[in-house]
């Protein structure tokens, strides 16, 4: 990886109220100064490796090839972890080895996992409560300043891959997906993808209607919003997965919605 203005997407549960994350960046400007750093979100819920890992699957694409992604989300404050770095055709990825890149796993296929273990680069042992700090910030630095990921340890073979929930298909004209998250303004995100439901769609026929189906609520799968148009509505986000929205409320009270809940989408 040549030397240039790099770019590091970061996602984590550190908020902004303590130094955890001004520390990482400074440790990361100690290696290397040309660095664009994007803020995707410190507001994971603690220790939420699921949030943090649809996070990081919903946002991955938009970013331009070779951009460095770094989730700071582990399931227990300051407990040691191995440190990985997974490489794709496109993009660079330091987590936790905890599962929380299961998405990414998934969905961009790698060409190898490492642990982070070189001492010439990183700090070990850590600090109590440092490894932000002390290992992944000289490694981010490091990686972006052109140092070849091989040289950060060896491969890997038995990293951690989490269990996620699938979409499943439950009858001829049905798909059951779940609600993941509920952003800033009461939105349900489920995992149900835009492609899942066009492909029943292709089956069943285009003009055969269907809705979003959550508790007791049927509600209509639209374009977007517009005058008229129901108080609560299931519409395709920006990375394609079905978000059920009120528009001028809360959806998530409306609905009395939450994470884990059931959705269905029924045709016909």
């Amino acid at each position: 990886m040549s030397e240039r203005t790099s770019t590091i997407a970061l996602i984590s549960d550190l908020g902004t109220r303590d130094p955890a994350l001004s520390q990482f960046k400074a440790s990361v400007l100690a290696v290397n100064t040309s660095i664009r750093f994007v803020d995707v979100t410190h507001d994971i819920r603690p220790r939420d490796l699921l949030e943090a890992a649809f996070v990081l699957e919903r946002v991955f694409r938009d970013f331009q090839r070779r951009t460095v992604f770094v989730v700071l989300v582990d399931t227990l404050l300051g407990a040691p972890k191995r440190t990985v770095l997974a490489v794709s055709m496109d993009y660079y990825y330091f987590a936790p080895d905890n599962g929380v890149l299961s998405y990414v796993y998934q969905n961009d296929e790698m060409s190898v996992v490492r642990e982070v273990t070189a001492e010439h680069l990183v700090k070990h042992p850590p600090g109590p409560r440092a490894v932000h700090r002390d290992v992944f910030g000289p490694a981010v630095g490091w990686l972006t300043k052109g140092t070849d990921s091989s040289n950060f340890g060896e491969p890997l073979e038995n990293f951690v891959r989490t269990p996620l929930p699938q979409v499943q298909r439950t009858g001829p004209k049905e798909l059951k997906g779940m609600v993941i998250q509920a952003d800033r303004h009461g939105g349900l995100i489920t995992n149900i993808h835009e492609g899942q439901v066009n492909a029943v769609r292709a089956e069943v026929g285009p003009q055969v209607p269907f809705r979003a189906v959550i508790a007791d609520a049927s509600i209509p799968v639209l374009g977007g919003w517009a005058e008229g148009a129901p108080e609560t509505i299931a519409v395709y986000g920006p990375s394609g997965y079905l978000e059920i929205i009120s528009p001028k409320g809360d959806a998530s009270k409306t609905l009395n919605g939450k994470r884990g809940d059931a959705v269905t989408i029924a045709f016909g």
